[in-house]
């Protein structure tokens, strides 16, 4: 039993579909992963952002601290 010409036009068209749907996937995953990079590198400078934030408000606390240290201790 061999298959007709238009089973064969039916699959090869099916077959074309499936690869574009497949070629359209890869893009979107390649969009997808650059994305990430992308937001991963924000992250990245965020916490960077944050923990310098959080080290000039300990700085400027101890300073702070210090000089009142320094003023009450004054007669």
């Amino acid at each position: 039993m061999t298959p007709h010409d238009r089973e064969l036009g039916s699959l090869s068209a099916q077959l074309a579909s499936e690869i574009h749907a497949r070629r359209n996937m890869k893009m979107v995953i390649d969009h997808l992963n650059t994305e990430i990079v992308e937001l991963r590198v924000e992250v990245d400078r965020l916490r960077t952002t944050i923990r310098t934030t959080v080290a000039v408000v300990a700085a400027v606390a101890a300073a702070s601290a210090w000089l009142i240290e320094i003023a009450l201790r004054a007669p």
